[in-house]
């Protein structure tokens, strides 16, 4: 009995250890693949996987599928066969067609044209093989060496050809190919021996490895492998195999020969003994193919691609009919790894057994959390309190109603869920309430102060002597929380990534900005100081960092599904002695704390470039034409093993930008030389140190050549030679204009002078002084003749004189209204009223108003009847002019204007028509106004001058 049970712990421990040995990825249509009917796969030189199909081939850079049909050159779809040369060219086997290969220049596929096209006669069973050489033979009716360094075609004698299934590369001159049963020897493209290698007429499938012969007789399932072959001595070595079902088609890779049924069982044989060594049923397999990261990429008939590939993170290996594998939390007890689940299940495992637990309830709750005690392991539900479970090394699991526990000391643990926080006895049950208030996450620093947070933020509370203080240290929406050895507080946020504090302050904020997987953190776990594990919405992460004051260094490892993670969602991380237990949405895994991802050393590639709508052949020098500048550039690196991978670029030693397509778009591109720096980043923000460059030139258009700017040049030249000219003539003319202008104007103020004070009026002014004279009114005589003496005088003055004070103006009109009076005696008065303006200060154009006031009196005033004449003048200071209203009560322009036009000796005045000459001159606005009374009679005349204000202190002379 113990035997047995020593047996079945062997088989179950077998079983486990190969499941969980290897990771699957399935690419298929839905995942970007034009056909689920693939034939084979090979690298390249530069590392990315080319795929061949029915409907195409696709090339892969671990993130994209990349589409080549005929489109592309092929002449058909249906590729039968790929393989990459000792120069990593790929080469195709295309469906009764003639092999081609792929043109890097021109990002598209070949027929290979060194063998004139009538010396290879394609058929439909031709196949490929790689000669020991690296080289490619293409077989079928003949056989053909192809590379681009030779071409070598083996026909056999005069119009005959020999059928041939592999060929095997010795020298430039010998060749051995496999025909029918036998194996040829070729020296300088003529047979020169053959040897026997299978005793029976079969047909069979054959293969080679180096010198070594591999045949599958499709009757007998038996597979053979012929070495040691001497023609010389006429002998070889057998070794034989039958494999128990029927075998279609048999491959070889580094480390093994592959045996590929219809049923879907893959045999992996040991290539020199051809034992099997493995065995899987996945798909009925066209082919295998082992990339240089040992990497089993299996193509498929009808399920796409399957690459089977050793992970670097492990796998918690769970029974097939478990299914309820989207975990929630996980811990380490007593050697046994512990997780729980949304169903309700908590198991355990140490790698050897499986035991599972199931707690039931009306509504299954979700094992939120899982805390190991002394004498307990304590779950946290959602779901009513359950009673203890008993496990069978007498240890039970406690559940508790509770979000997230936390362990206090021994046996007291807190737990904190959406309505408090309570401290629990676990060996009595008993509970204290601690904190009324939703919390969702909790870490204490000892066994009195602790940390909790909620949707309000991380707050830091003292329970020491049952009096609880609260203090609020920052705000934010905190699930997660960790406190570690050297005094760091992790908290994790449901959108903002980690908030790190030290002695209660921030000291640093992660997230996916810099380069964090996720941040929605989920769980925080440590086990030692300077690293901390978080899990996160998409992928693990170690944060190693350093501290020193409030100086926080840190370095992020990501670790995600490429590297074997079951699911990019982690929602529980646990750590201890250096191995990292992840609890996902889709498994458990462990890793070692230690854990490295690869350098970035990945290379970025240019694999074509498309200017205006056309692509261009990359392997000339790059010069283009000026019209020809709006490019369009795709690049990529052949990362098949990470696909996390980024770009950033950098145009002419400018900014470096980021880039996560592999297309760059350049639009209307301006004449000059470019160059582009193209770098790859990793999952974890590390930049790739060597730069891809990329040169091209756009050259200037004919009319921006140097010649043509030459002819600019001097154009420019005799132009502005030419404007310079005219403008100094215009300058000339100006001045010439201002000169004659100057001119015009003392000559209007030599006339206004000479018509100021016409011949009549200097006649009546004489008439009235001698009057006076003649009635002995000598006083009045004096006074008249001092004030016609002032006018003259006054006249002469002013009129050599642009501008004078209004006071001066004023006094002059003043002198030359009483001269009027004394004649007109009592038939006028007048008025002149300034207000508090500034007289002496403001300047107006010397005697502008006295022509105004003498047409005033001479056609208003002057032909009244039985009414005394008013003349009003009023001065009024505005923002930006001085106002002037002068105002008569006399028979109005209309009626003036009549009884001049009767007077035969009616002289028109020229004063009048000099002062309007000089408003235009000195920018003065003027407008008359005909008075009428309420029963429309003429009352007047109204005069209203706006003079541009001049200031004395800023006369220019």
């Amino acid at each position: 009995m113990l035997k047995l049970k020593i047996i079945i712990i062997i088989l179950f421990a077998w079983h486990f250890s190969y499941a969980q040995e290897f990771s699957y990825t399935h690419y298929n249509t839905s995942n970007g693949l034009p056909s689920n009917f693939i034939t084979n796969c090979a690298e390249d030189g530069k590392g990315f996987l080319w795929i061949a199909s029915d409907a195409g081939v696709i090339r892969f850079d671990g993130k994209n599928f990349t589409k080549y049909d005929t489109q592309k050159g092929l002449p058909d779809t249906d590729i039968l066969d790929i393989a990459t040369d000792i120069d990593g060219k790929v080469w195709l086997n295309i469906y009764k067609k003639q092999p081609c290969y792929y043109d890097e220049a021109t990002d598209s596929f070949i027929l290979y044209n060194k063998i004139p096209e009538n010396s290879i006669n394609p058929a439909i069973a031709s196949t490929f093989n790689k000669t020991s050489n690296g080289l490619i033979a293409f077989n079928g009716y003949g056989s053909y060496l192809l590379s681009n360094k030779l071409s070598i075609g083996l026909k056999g004698g005069k119009n005959t050809s020999i059928q041939s299934n592999a060929t095997i590369y010795i020298s430039k001159t010998e060749q051995w190919t496999l025909s029918q049963n036998s194996l040829l020897k070729w020296v300088n493209q003529q047979i020169t021996d053959s040897l026997k290698i299978i005793e029976k007429n079969l047909i069979s499938r054959n293969i080679v490895d180096g010198t070594d012969v591999f045949m599958l007789d499709p009757i007998s399932n038996t597979i053979s492998r012929v070495s040691n072959i001497s023609f010389s001595k006429k002998n070889f070595t057998v070794i034989r195999k039958t494999i128990p079902e029927a075998i279609r088609k048999i491959t070889v890779s580094d480390n093994y020969l592959w045996a590929l049924s219809n049923t879907g069982n893959i045999y992996a044989l040991d290539k020199t003994t051809l034992e099997i060594k493995r065995k899987s049923n996945l798909a009925v397999a066209n082919n295998i193919y082992v990339d240089r990261k040992k990497n089993t990429w299996v193509s498929t008939i009808d399920k796409g691609l399957i690459k089977i590939a050793e992970p670097q993170v492990k796998q918690v290996p769970l029974p097939d009919n478990f299914t309820n594998r989207n975990f929630l939390s996980i811990c380490k007890w007593n050697h046994f790894i512990y997780a729980g689940n949304y169903n309700g299940d908590i198991i355990s495992s140490n790698l050897i057994e499986f035991n599972s637990y199931q707690f039931k309830s009306s509504n299954n709750p979700w094992i939120r959390h899982l805390l190991p005690t002394k004498s307990k392991l304590v779950a946290s539900s959602d779901g009513a309190a359950f009673s203890p479970r008993l496990l069978k090394n007498n240890q039970d699991i406690k559940m508790v109603l509770a979000k997230q526990t936390h362990l206090l000391s021994e046996d007291s643990i807190l737990a904190v869920n959406y309505l408090q926080m309570q401290l629990i006895n676990t060996i009595d049950s008993t509970t204290i309430a601690l904190i009324q208030e939703r919390i969702n996450a909790i870490t204490s620093v000892n066994n009195h102060i602790v940390y909790y947070g909620n949707n309000s933020g991380v707050y830091k509370a003292n329970l020491h002597d049952n009096k609880t203080s609260i203090r609020k240290i920052y705000a934010q929406n905190i699930i997660s929380l960790f406190f570690t050895q050297d005094s760091l507080v992790f908290a994790g946020t449901a959108t903002d990534g980690l908030f790190v504090f030290y002695k209660d302050s921030l000291v640093q904020i992660i997230n996916s900005k810099n380069y964090l997987p996720g941040n929605s953190i989920r769980s925080i776990h440590a086990e030692k100081k300077g690293t901390v594990w978080v899990g996160t919405n998409a992928g693990l992460a170690a944060i190693d960092y350093t501290n020193s004051g409030n100086l926080f260094n840190y370095k992020i490892r990501n670790i995600g599904t490429t590297e074997g993670l079951l699911s990019p969602l982690v929602n529980a991380v646990w750590v201890e002695n250096d191995t990292v237990y992840a609890a996902t949405s889709n498994g458990l895994n462990y890793i070692s704390s230690s854990f490295n991802p690869e350098k970035n050393n990945y290379t970025v590639y240019v694999t074509n470039i498309i200017v205006n709508g056309v692509g261009i052949n990359l392997r000339t020098k790059i010069i283009l034409s000026h019209h020809q500048n709006s490019i369009r550039i795709f690049f990529s690196t052949p990362a098949v093993h990470n696909s996390a991978i980024t770009f950033r670029y950098q145009l002419n030693n400018g900014n470096w930008q980021n880039n996560t397509t592999g297309v760059l778009d350049l639009p209307q591109l301006d004449p000059g030389k470019y160059t582009i720096a193209l770098k790859t980043i990793d999952a974890n923000g590390i930049i790739s140190e060597e730069a891809t460059t990329l040169e091209f030139e756009i050259k200037k258009p004919w009319w921006r050549s140097i010649w043509m700017l030459a002819l600019y040049f001097a154009l420019l030249v005799s132009g502005t030679s030419f404007m310079l000219q005219k403008i100094n003539q215009r300058r000339a003319q100006k001045k010439l204009d201002r000169v004659i202008a100057q001119q015009r104007l003392t000559d209007l103020e030599l006339q206004a002078l000479r018509s100021q004070i016409n011949p009549h009026f200097i006649f009546n002014c004489l008439n009235s002084i001698k009057s006076l004279i003649y009635q002995n009114q000598y006083e009045e005589a004096d006074a008249y003749l001092d004030d016609f003496s002032f006018l003259l005088r006054a006249t002469i003055d002013h009129g050599v004189k642009k501008y004078i004070s209004l006071g001066e103006e004023i006094v002059y009109i003043e002198h030359y209204l009483r001269l009027e009076k004394l004649r007109f005696g009592k038939r006028l008065e007048y008025t002149i009223s300034s207000g508090a303006i500034e007289k002496n200060r403001i300047l107006i154009p010397s005697m502008l108003l006295q022509p105004y006031v003498e047409n005033a009196i001479k056609h208003g005033i002057r032909h009244l009847v039985a009414k005394t004449g008013h003349i009003n003048i009023t001065f009024e200071q505005l923002p930006l002019y001085l106002s002037c209203i002068i105002e008569d009560n006399g028979i109005g322009r209309t009626a003036s204007k009549k009884i001049n036009e009767s007077n035969p000796a009616y002289h028109q005045s020229v004063g009048l028509s000099l002062t309007q000459k000089r408003e235009s001159i000195f920018s003065v606005d003027c407008r008359i106004i005909d008075k009428m009374s309420d029963d429309a009679i003429a009352a007047g005349t109204m005069i209203i001058l706006h003079i541009p204000l001049k200031d004395s202190n800023n006369i220019d002379g």
